[in-house]
Formats: structure tokens, C-alpha cells, sequence
């Protein structure tokens, strides 16, 4: 089941990106306040240690802030394509062979009910009003053929983006696993 409620996720993408600009600017701060601090009023021993350790621990916090980056650069993904198909979303992926085979079964029924149409004569007095039925039906029919049309489109543009985000998401977690891969690395000595 999908489900996106897009006011509500623009809502958490504006969040993040509050807590981004924050995280950034708190970051920036203490790193120039400490690199300041290293450089200028620190000459031991310990401070080439310290100002090794604190660039490690800057790297760090810069993975950080890009992973947070780029969860909500998923999220304006999710926010971008959804909001091309509505403001609210709810779909079983699941039930689209049963949704569109109920359409089929609806559609098939009414061309039924039109053919049969074709055996009654409409010489007689119901005549015009046999038409009339018959053509409401053909009307219902179109609908029919329009809806699944609509509906298969629909459902194949909630996998695509599905996909998509699913590919996206990967994406994030090889960088995670890259990016854990290089804080070891850098901190075995």
C-alpha cells in the first residue's frame, strides 16, 4: 500500500531543511571557533593531536550533513513526482491486476448488453427509447474503456516512481557503506 499525504511531507522537508541550515551553521561555527582556537592560541604537543582529531571529527560531521542532504533531496523527489498525480495518494499495488480485471468484467458486460441490443427490433413503438438505452450503455461502455485506460496509466506511474525511489534510496545506503568504509580507513592506525 502507498500512501503519500503531500502536505504533510512538505511539512517534514521543511523541517529537514531547517535542521540543515542549523546543522551547517552550528558546524561552521564550532569548526572556525576551534580551528581559531588550535591555531592561534595553542602551541603543545597535544595541539597537532587535537587539531588532527578535530578535522577527523569535521569529516565526520560533513558526512553527517550530506546524508541529512540527501534524505531531503529523497523526500523533494517523493514530494516532486507524487505531487504531479495529487495532493493525496492511497494505492494497493497489489490489487491492480483485481482493479483493472473488475474493470474488464464491467466493460465486457456492457458490449454484451449492447450486442444483445442488436436482436430486438426497434420498429415497433419502444423503438426510440431501445436506442436510447443502447446508447447510454455504449456511453458507459467508453467510460469504462477511458477509466481502465486511466487507471493502468496510474498505476504504472506509482511503480515507476516506486522504482525510482527505491533506486534512490540504494543509492543513499552504498554511500552510507562508502562513507563508513572511509571513516575506517581514516581513523586505524
Amino acid at each position: 500500500m502507498v500512501e503519500v499525504n503531500i502536505p504533510d511531507l512538505k511539512n517534514v522537508i521543511d523541517s529537514l531543511k531547517s535542521i540543515i541550515n542549523e546543522y551547517e551553521e552550528v558546524e561552521l561555527n564550532l569548526f572556525n571557533q576551534l580551528k581559531d582556537s588550535c591555531v592561534n592560541n595553542w602551541q603543545d604537543g597535544n595541539s597537532a593531536e587535537f587539531e588532527d582529531n578535530m578535522y577527523l571529527e569535521k569529516q565526520e560531521a560533513d558526512m553527517i550533513l550530506e546524508s541529512l542532504k540527501n534524505k531531503k533531496d529523497v523526500y523533494d523527489f517523493i514530494h516532486n513526482r507524487y505531487s504531479e498525480i495529487g495532493r493525496k495518494i492511497r494505492i494497493n499495488l497489489n490489487g491492480k491486476s483485481r482493479v483493472i480485471s473488475t474493470i474488464d468484467r464491467a466493460y465486457n458486460s456492457a458490449r454484451n448488453v449492447i450486442s444483445l441490443f442488436g436482436s430486438v427490433d426497434t420498429g415497433y413503438r419502444f423503438g426510440g427509447e431501445i436506442l436510447a438505452q443502447k446508447s447510454k450503455i455504449q456511453k458507459v461502455a467508453n467510460q469504462l474503456s477511458t477509466l481502465k485506460m486511466e487507471v493502468q496509466t496510474l498505476y504504472s506511474r506509482v511503480e515507476e516512481i516506486e522504482n525510482e525511489i527505491r533506486n534512490k534510496i540504494n543509492s543513499l545506503d552504498v554511500l552510507k557503506i562508502n562513507g563508513f568504509a572511509f571513516r575506517l580507513g581514516g581513523t586505524d592506525k
